[in-house]
């Protein structure tokens, strides 16, 4: 079938370096290793601030981009406006008395049936497309693009950008064995002597799609520099290993029962009017590891070849057989890690293009292990939380000593809940709010 059917710490460096270890705590150490590194601290936005359309955040990339020898102008970033925090009076009057409506909680998990209609089946297989081994050869094959791949409401297919499959080795220690199709999207430069080094965007997550994220923060790099954005494997248009492929496969392929319930519930499936996608805590991930591993392998893919070291290598050599003389990252969230690996790796490549610059956006080294980290988020978010307002005059005087009292109130409802105006709140209730 075709192809094609809180706070952000950004760091900048135009230099090819090992052992960057944890940019959160080390930058300013690894910063004065490299000739050019830049970083900038936006303390009062969210993740990701160039995607968010942050124009401070779009100006200064841009200026790095066009000059990494120069440091950007960043005196914007003091013009930056805390968010207020919503004091008790101002609480009640946006909220007023008696609202209702429907939260979060009557969403439904939709139905964890072990079996689906045959129509249905059918048209699920044409939007969740389980991942496959290609019989193409390798290198570039340019395919017709869907209408999601404009970059713009004018913009000409063929002329202004294209799309394509990068055929590669499943395993680049092996170039005879199976291969995987990659989906890429070129964007041209749009300026009339456009510069010889490729923009490359690489995608957060890690599972996020580069290809179907918007590259309208780009159109002041666009002039001087092709955009490209490749779907890393694994992830989007290049054999994505979701629970909706795995879901597919369970349900062609007869699984047990149990792992197809397990599946159903976790899976997001676009023709079940209440579905919904469990967060990972309500999943069950032995039963959904198990299952996606046994469907994905009998599909012929090698799940050790579906890293980070991979990727890097896939964007390397996509730039290479495309031709370009050197190339500019930017990556966000994970991919400020698959750029890091990108810039590791890169001396053991032959032939590869020349790294002109990098810029991490919400960067995540490899030193931060994710499973290992991630119990953390929410407990690390809220100490922040706290300090915040701590160091705001309104709240801690609306709300005094909140972290004294929030600890006590922890303590006291592990010992017993506590009754008031006719409700009983457990331990677990404040900690589900506060989750």
């Amino acid at each position: 079938p075709p192809p094609f059917s809180s706070r952000r710490r950004h760091t900048r460096w135009n230099c090819s370096s090992r052992g960057l270890g944890d940019v959160y705590k080390r930058q300013e150490e690894v910063l004065t290793t490299l000739p050019n590194g830049f970083s900038f601290e936006f303390p009062y936005g969210g993740h990701v601030q160039f995607l968010a359309g942050d124009p401070c955040a779009g100006s200064i990339v841009a200026s790095f981009i066009a000059d990494p020898t120069t440091e950007p102008d960043s005196s914007c970033i003091a013009e930056a406006v805390p968010y207020p925090f919503a004091l008790p009076a101002e609480e009640l009057a946006e909220s007023g008395a008696g609202a209702g409506g429907a939260g979060a909680g009557d969403a439904g998990v939709g139905d964890s049936t072990t079996s689906m209609p045959d129509g249905q089946l059918e048209l699920l297989a044409t939007i969740a497309l389980p991942p496959q081994l290609s019989e193409r050869e390798l290198g570039i094959h340019i395919h017709e693009c869907e209408p999601t791949q404009s970059p713009g409401i004018n913009a000409v297919e063929g002329e202004d950008y294209e799309c394509g499959v990068f055929t590669v080795p499943q395993n680049w220690d092996e170039p005879d064995g199976p291969a995987l199709d990659l989906a890429f999207v070129v964007v041209k430069a749009t300026g009339e002597e456009p510069a010889s080094d490729a923009l490359v965007f690489l995608a957060g997550g890690p599972g996020q799609s580069a290809i179907s994220k918007p590259i309208h923060g780009y159109q002041r790099l666009q002039e001087n520099h092709d955009i490209i954005r490749l779907d890393q494997r694994g992830t989007g248009l290049s054999q994505r290993l979701g629970y909706e492929e795995c879901l597919l496969l369970a349900l062609q392929n007869d699984a047990p029962p149990a792992q197809i319930e397990a599946l159903r519930a976790a899976a997001y499936n676009p023709l079940e009017e209440a579905s919904r996608q469990l967060d990972v805590t309500e999943q069950d991930v032995p039963v959904l590891n198990e299952a996606c591993w046994a469907q994905f392998t009998a599909q012929g893919l090698d799940l050790s070849q579906f890293t980070s070291a991979a990727g890097a290598r896939d964007v390397v050599e996509l730039l290479k057989a495309l031709d370009y003389a050197g190339f500019t990252l930017h990556g966000v969230s994970y991919g400020t890690r698959l750029a890091m690996t990108i810039m590791a790796d890169l001396p053991s490549y032959d032939d590869a293009p020349a790294l002109r610059s990098v810029v991490l956006d919400s960067a995540f080294p490899p030193s931060v292990y994710t499973i290992a980290a991630f119990p953390r988020k929410d407990h690390d978010f809220m100490l922040q939380l706290l300090a915040e307002c701590r160091a705001d005059a309104g709240c801690r005087q609306a709300y005094p000593n909140l972290d004294v009292r929030l600890a006590a109130l922890l303590d006291w409802l592990e010992e017993e809940p506590l009754t008031a105006n006719g409700e009983t709140v457990t331990l677990d209730d404040v900690v589900a709010q506060l989750g």
